[in-house]
């Protein structure tokens, strides 16, 4: 069942490249790439049960400093 959904999607990825390659959106297609190419990451990743860190997890470790930084300029 896996490869039946893994083929429909690679089938779906491969006619929107074809448009966006035909249409000569080069931008497009790299951007829709990297995102087709992303998400495909994160459901094989999920599909083998490996854990998919929270983006969340990320944006809170990069603004935490700054947090702290404006609290203490700012009491």
């Amino acid at each position: 069942m896996w490869a039946i959904s893994f083929t429909a999607l690679l089938i779906w990825a491969g006619l929107g490249i074809k448009k966006l390659h035909s249409t000569g959106l080069w931008k497009d297609l790299i951007v829709y790439a990297c995102v087709w190419a992303v998400a495909m990451t994160i459901i094989t990743l999920y599909r083998f049960h490996i854990p998919v860190p929270n983006p969340l997890d990320g944006i809170s470790y990069i603004y935490q400093p700054l947090s702290k930084l404006y609290q203490q300029l700012f009491s």
